[in-house]
């Protein structure tokens, strides 16, 4: 849950990285902006919800998951249990949204752009900068090139692709990788499909999908995530949907690194960024038995147990919801004080 975009927060369980158990929360922030940095008694730390919240150091290498802001999905339009778009029911984060049906979706919470360009393409070899993550990346996939990105993209298996981004030398910078999960869905455009991208930033991007149906299920772009439940297995955005999947293909099979038995995925290079040296999960109990979960980098507030759940250890079973009352739940939750939670966005969530 989060203090973004309209100043909703958002729902869900996530777990800390060097979580802080009951740290203070009573220093008030003064003058901070909110996720702004400030000191404490025991030094540095996040303001969040009106306190300073101390900051623990990440043990060993640095914390996992993303190191730069979390971006907008783009959607902008609303749907009910029909197939179409419909107008948008209800007014998001009034009190009147909880008992109106179908509200609170994330088109209602607006744009963090606010109508503002995301993108930022330019050169001959064209390079893309993320004016909201900060991230820069190149403006083809392996194997295209010029200012439109043409020619066939490179389909290969992870460790060709990897390879590939490391000894890139594109645009004026030798420092790509293959992008992580995260940052890899970051520049997914929810609002469109086959493919799933900003053609106006990221032109070219592979997809055959108007010529061949299956290719939804086919189409894949790898990144550097490695599956938790198979160690040569990596997770990929697919092309056309967006979906971040760790299977893929007609028939169904694991993204094996070494791509056996099946053509692999596309790549698109990112440049390199250092991992965070401290948390970017906060535990905290502002209010007993309430906790809320500080995400000092997306940056985003969640409620620290899953709906249905309750206490500082999230007793109880989780309560299993179909998307309309999860949406109603999260609108008229009271949870640590606060009465402004929202249903997460599937970037935020995946997060």
């Amino acid at each position: 849950m989060t203090h973004t975009r309209s100043g909703s927060i958002l729902l869900s369980l996530l777990a800390a990285c060097g979580p802080t158990e009951g740290a203070p929360f009573a220093l008030e922030c003064g003058p901070v902006p909110e996720f702004g940095p400030c000191e404490g008694p025991d030094g540095i730390g996040v303001c969040a919800m009106g306190a300073c919240v101390p900051v623990p150091a990440c043990p060993g290498d640095g914390c996992g998951g993303p190191t730069d802001p979390l971006a907008d999905t783009q959607l902008t339009f609303c749907v009910d249990g029909g197939d179409g778009q419909v107008a948008c029911p209800g007014a998001a984060a009034d009190p009147s949204c909880a008992d109106t049906p179908y509200c609170g979706q994330d088109a209602q919470y607006g744009d963090d752009l606010a109508g503002g360009a995301r993108f930022e393409r330019d050169g001959d070899e064209p390079v893309v900068h993320d004016l909201v993550t900060g991230r820069t990346w190149a403006g083809c996939a392996l194997g295209q090139t010029g200012p439109d990105c043409g020619g066939e993209a490179l389909v290969t298996d992870f460790y060709e692709a990897s390879a590939a981004c490391e000894a890139l030398e594109y645009g004026g910078y030798d420092d790509w990788v293959l992008p992580d999960a995260w940052s890899m869905q970051s520049i997914v455009d929810y609002a469109v499909t086959g493919p799933a991208f900003d053609l106006a930033a990221f032109p070219g991007t592979p997809s055959t999908f108007a010529e061949d149906y299956d290719a939804w299920w086919e189409e894949c772009a790898w990144t550097s995530s490695t599956y938790a439940g198979a160690d040569q297995v990596g997770w990929v955005v697919m092309t056309n949907s967006g979906d971040v999947s760790q299977g893929s293909g007609l028939t169904y099979h694991y993204n094996d690194h070494a791509a056996d038995g099946w053509a692999g995925c596309a790549a698109r290079c990112v440049r390199e960024r250092a991992p965070s040296s401290t948390a970017r999960f906060i535990r905290i109990e502002p209010v007993p038995q309430e906790p809320i979960v500080v995400d000092r980098i997306g940056p985003r507030v969640w409620a620290g147990c899953a709906v249905g759940q309750a206490g500082a250890a999230c007793d109880g079973p989780a309560t299993m919801l179909t998307w309309v009352d999860a949406l109603a739940a999260c609108e008229g939750l009271v949870w640590a004080d606060q009465d402004d939670w929202r249903l997460p966005d599937v970037k935020e969530l995946l997060s």
